[in-house]
């Protein structure tokens, strides 16, 4: 059985075919996708994109799989079970169902109902519809100090592990409308500057990370819906937050110099476009 499916697999890889260099700075065809330009200086950035991008069609290879995966391992568990009784494997932990509610609930006192953000003195992010990749990684940041904030330092220390999963998937699921209210007029020149940068100063289009929709892929986040003041916020104040340990980076180290090259005016024009996308 288990030569089968390694077959099998080995079989449905070999249709996985890298992009091409077109397919890398262009993406796949969108006739509702903005126009973009293409920017120079990205082609450093290819190795990575071939990577991610042939590694999203491998899993769902694998995924196309899981059916014939999962009978194999209870065909073989119910096979071996009078062998097995005392030193089968340890079974995942998981979250108490009453425990994860008041967690979830917890997060809701600061960033909202459905995780929408909250706009005060300090607004405070929107999860929903997050990454689950991001979130972990800026959990984990919070906890090493690579990022910093007194608050979710100690918020993260408290989380396990099963309940950062819990969470994250928690927060991908949800979909509520976007607060949206920032000032219209910016917004075309903010469209602008996401789809096309800002050639002239060496800053890449913000789609080029965060996606055409502003999705934003495993690690690097979702914009779609988020707050623009806090965007704003964080665009202004990153160096001071993020990349905290220079011996430890992580994505941030990416946004940094393109941060510091941005107007003020810049900034909260991409901010208020992708405050009011959904």
């Amino acid at each position: 059985m288990a030569i089968t499916l390694r077959s099998k697999l080995l079989a449905t890889l070999d249709t996985v075919q890298m992009p091409t260099k077109v397919e890398m700075r262009q993406g796949a065809p969108n006739k509702n996708a903005h126009p973009r330009q293409k920017v120079t200086y990205e082609e450093g950035r290819s190795l990575r994109y071939r990577r991610e991008n042939c590694g999203r069609r491998i899993m769902k290879a694998v995924k196309a799989l899981a059916p014939a995966a999962l009978f194999a391992v209870f065909f073989c568990a119910g096979a071996g079970a009078e062998d097995s009784k005392t030193s089968g494997p340890a079974q995942p932990p998981g979250v108490p169902a009453k425990e994860f509610e008041a967690k979830a609930g917890y997060c809701e006192t600061c960033h909202g109902l459905s995780a929408r953000g909250f706009i005060g003195t300090n607004p405070m992010p929107r999860l929903a519809g997050q990454q689950p990749g991001y979130i972990k990684n800026q959990l984990q940041a919070f906890i090493d100090r690579r990022r910093l904030n007194p608050v979710m330092g100690n918020v993260a220390h408290v989380l396990s592990p099963a309940m950062v999963d819990f969470l994250s998937t928690h927060f991908k699921d949800l979909d509520p409308p976007p607060y949206g209210g920032a000032p219209k007029d910016l917004m075309s020149e903010g469209e602008k500057i996401y789809h096309e940068g800002v050639p002239s100063a060496e800053v890449p289009a913000c789609e080029t990370c965060h996606g055409q929709d502003a999705y934003g892929m495993d690690q690097f986040p979702r914009l779609a819906g988020q707050l623009d003041g806090y965007v704003i916020a964080k665009l202004t104040n990153w160096s001071k937050e993020r990349g905290q340990d220079p011996n430890n980076p992580d994505n941030s180290q990416v946004m940094g110099p393109i941060a510091e090259k941005l107007t003020k005016e810049q900034i909260a024009a991409v901010a208020a476009y992708v405050s009011d996308l959904k």
